[in-house]
């Protein structure tokens, strides 16, 4: 008599890897056809950065030092320094050395500053695009498990029924952890990185002006130099 009951409860499992594979893979082919391959590649991308060190500030402010002693040692046009590891500042830097004009350098600086943020804002965006997407191939998953309610040759209604119940109930589960336990935690973390590098950016070239020589005042009304805002 209790057979029946012993081997539906042995059924039931908190693993199943159709399930899982069935979740997680149909999530993120979902959620690269609503994104385009090329955005789902860029945001892969940024999310495989945010395992490195990401903006390393030391170093940049350690090459802008060097650029202003070679700016100051041997002038704007003779100064041939390595450039800074971001590209940002490397634009910002580049653009000073090789054309000089205020306005100029903060055109490039704009453009390569949101340009940064942006690759790490692909990251966010298909992140927080799967999180909404989990859930409903979680109830996808339900939806397949319930058309194996019916016994298959050689077992048991009890069984079938007991496996088909606990494919249902799994998932649910993994979309409902998938996105999150790992799809809004990622966007979050990666909203994060975007806007800690965007300060230390900002800090870089603000400090990297200030450092820049001034040229002698042509008449009494000389403009000052405007340091580079915090969106």
């Amino acid at each position: 008599m209790g057979e029946p009951g012993l081997m539906a409860v042995e059924s039931f499992s908190l693993f199943d890897a159709h399930a899982l594979a069935l979740v997680i893979g149909g999530t993120l082919l979902a959620s690269a056809l609503s994104k385009g391959w090329a955005d789902m590649r860029a945001g892969l991308k940024a999310t495989l950065a945010l395992l490195g060190r990401g903006l390393d500030e030391a170093a940049n402010r350690s090459a802008l030092a060097r650029v202003v002693h070679a700016v100051r040692l041997r002038g704007r046009h003779g100064a041939e320094p390595p450039l800074p590891p971001d590209p940002a500042l490397a634009s910002l830097v580049n653009a000073y050395l090789r054309m000089g004009e205020e306005a100029v350098r903060k055109e490039v600086w704009t453009d390569q500053r949101a340009l940064a943020k942006a690759q790490i804002s692909a990251g966010v965006s298909l992140w927080r695009l799967a999180a909404d997407h989990a859930p409903v191939f979680g109830l996808v998953g339900t939806l397949y498990a319930i058309t194996h309610l019916a016994p298959s040759l050689g077992s048991g209604m009890a069984q079938a029924t007991a496996s088909a119940i606990a494919g249902a109930v799994v998932s649910t589960l993994y979309g409902l952890l998938f996105a999150h336990l790992v799809c809004l935690p990622l966007a979050n973390a990666l909203a994060r990185r975007a806007r800690a590098e965007d300060m230390a950016r900002v800090r870089l070239a603000r400090w990297f002006e200030s450092q820049l020589p001034r040229s002698r005042p042509m008449g009494p009304l000389q403009p000052q130099t405007v340091l580079l805002e915090v969106a």
